[in-house]
This record gives structure tokens, C-alpha cells and sequence, in this order.
């Protein structure tokens, strides 16, 4: 008789793995608008700074949620859980103004894992908020887990392209 082995997940340790690398990508983001010069860029240097600036304030918004949201902190209250919902759609409208282009710029494959991990993850994490759904909140945090294992394989690339590392060059590869 074949046995399947079980593993209970718990949607709050699964949060929990949210924080560090949205604040790492904060910090990086911030980086780029502070020190790179944009000359490998086919936008304007005021839209790239506006994009760069768009794109923390987007990733701040979905970490401050998840702070705000971490069973660590205790209880959720009703304002709480208001907090999270206008936090996560803060951030998620944020992320309509930051071009594919920019995120393909930072690092190929950025646009997939950034549009379609972190934010739909994001999008469905909320909807779940909203409905009262843990089923769906489990499926956004899912989701969002795939954005965070880009992050830990490319970030440090992510990061040097950030900090100006590829700065007299016009192509970037991280393969």
C-alpha cells in the first residue's frame, strides 16, 4: 500500500518568507534611482527616475501590507485589515505605471516574475482578504513565493545592474 506522505503549511509561516526579500528589493530600487546614470536606456532620465521611484513605492506598499499583515504582530483588527487592503491595492496600482521595458531592462525575465508572481499574487492574496477566502489567500501567497525565488536566484544580478555595476554597457545578460 502506497502511503502519501502530508505537510501542513501554514498561510502565516508562508508570509513570514514575504518580508526580507521586499524589503532587499526595496533597498536595491532605491539604489538605482540614487546612483545609476541611464545611459543604457532608452527612456528619458526623468521618466527612468519616475519609473525607478514608482517601482519602490510599489514594492514598499506590498512589504508595509505584509508587515502589517504578519501573524507576529498579533491580532488583526477590523482597521488593520483595512490597512492591509489599502496597502495592497496602493501597490498594486503603483505597479500599472512601471514599464515592461524598465523591468526588462533591470533583468530578462523581471517582467514575468514581477507581473506575474508578485503582483498577481498580490491581486489574488487581496481578493481572498477580501472575501474572507483563506483558500485564496494561500493561492496569492503561492504565487508571491514565485517572485521571491527569482528574487533569491537573481537579486545580487538585479542589484549590480541597480547599482550602476553594468554602467558603460548596452547589453545585460544574466544567463
Amino acid at each position: 500500500m502506497n502511503k502519501t506522505k502530508t505537510k501542513n503549511i501554514s498561510v502565516s509561516n508562508l508570509s513570514l518568507r514575504i518580508k526580507p526579500a521586499l524589503i532587499k528589493a526595496s533597498w536595491l530600487i532605491l539604489c538605482f534611482v540614487c546612483i545609476h546614470d541611464f545611459k543604457a536606456f532608452a527612456l528619458n532620465a526623468e521618466e527612468k527616475r519616475s519609473m525607478a521611484i514608482t517601482l519602490t513605492e510599489s514594492v514598499n506598499r506590498l512589504r508595509e501590507a505584509a508587515d502589517l499583515g504578519s501573524p507576529d504582530i498579533g491580532i488583526i483588527t477590523r482597521e488593520k485589515h483595512q490597512k492591509v487592503i489599502k496597502l495592497l491595492n496602493e501597490g498594486i496600482t503603483l505597479s500599472h505605471s512601471v514599464s515592461d521595458e524598465f523591468l526588462d531592462w533591470l533583468c530578462p525575465g523581471l517582467k514575468q516574475a514581477y507581473r506575474e508572481h508578485c503582483i498577481k499574487g498580490s491581486m489574488i492574496y487581496l481578493e481572498g482578504l477580501k472575501s474572507q477566502n483563506p483558500g485564496k489567500q494561500y493561492e496569492g501567497i503561492k504565487q508571491t513565493n514565485l517572485w521571491l525565488n527569482f528574487y533569491d536566484n537573481y537579486g545580487p544580478t538585479i542589484g549590480d545592474r541597480l547599482k550602476g555595476g553594468l554602467k558603460n554597457s548596452k547589453t545585460f545578460s544574466i544567463m
